[in-house]
């Protein structure tokens, strides 16, 4: 239940919030540092990495890291937030990065 009130509330607060655009390059390096980390904490190799094909809002990209760094282990499943930077491009905007 607290895991999903958090993933409610920032899926809530990233709706409300005008956020700068993170480049695609940029977001998947800073999503794929948490799944090695994830993966690290856990005692497992590395056999997943995330593509992220589009530039992604910042308040994404941190509900992704987030949620990575959030689940259990052993951690084999991607989470929902960053299966939607799969799918989803971020409004145009300023790029950070």
């Amino acid at each position: 239940m607290h895991r999903a009130a958090l993933l409610l509330m920032l899926l809530f607060a990233s709706s409300c919030v005008t956020d700068n655009v993170v480049d695609s390059y940029e977001a998947q390096r800073r999503i794929n540092a948490a799944v090695s980390a994830k993966y690290k904490q856990c005692n497992l190799p590395v056999s997943m990495l995330i593509l992220v094909p589009f530039d992604e809002q910042e308040s994404d990209v941190r509900a992704c890291e987030g949620e990575i760094l959030a689940a259990a282990c052993p951690f084999s499943r991607m989470p929902a937030s960053c299966f939607l930077l799969l799918i989803k491009k971020a409004p145009a905007g300023d790029v950070d990065g």
